[in-house]
């Protein structure tokens, strides 16, 4: 069934696809400290935001449900997207490899593409502005072929 519109293209990041097998160990469910020391231990919650009670307090419950998504959606590699995607990771990402960056091009009728960004997980924060230009790059495209 055709629902509205499909996207005109799709930007996942930094994720294994979510029809393969968690590699890693949930942490959504552990008490509060320790929960914040496995985010500081991550890389990707700078020691500021971690210090910080009255904010994490805020964020813990996104971030809880966050994980708890991550780590418990699952969808069967036979669900097909008929539109354009790009997935971008980190070259040095202890948390998601190549294969698992790959594995998206199971979800999707239409080849996808690969983008590898030098850094790790966190890549994004020492190269907002690469990355940012790469999206615009792909969204001018998108526009321009939509127009003619």
């Amino acid at each position: 069934t055709k629902i509205g519109n499909p996207p005109l293209h799709a930007f996942f990041s930094g994720a294994q696809a979510p029809s393969l097998e968690k590699t890693s160990s949930p942490i959504h469910h552990l008490p509060d400290q320790e929960f914040i020391e496995r985010l500081v231990t991550m890389g990707g919650t700078p020691k500021i935001v971690s210090d910080n009670n009255e904010l994490m307090q805020i964020l813990l419950p996104m971030l809880r449900a966050d994980f708890k998504l991550s780590y418990l959606h699952k969808v069967e590699a036979k669900c097909y997207f008929n539109f354009p995607a790009t997935v971008l990771y980190g070259n040095k990402d202890n948390f998601t490899s190549f294969d698992a960056i790959e594995a998206w091009q199971h979800l999707f009728s239409l080849p996808i593409n690969i983008s590898c960004v030098e850094g790790d997980h966190y890549y994004i924060n020492s190269n907002k502005e690469s990355v940012a230009l790469y999206i615009n790059e792909v969204v001018e495209n998108i526009l321009i072929d939509k127009a003619c």
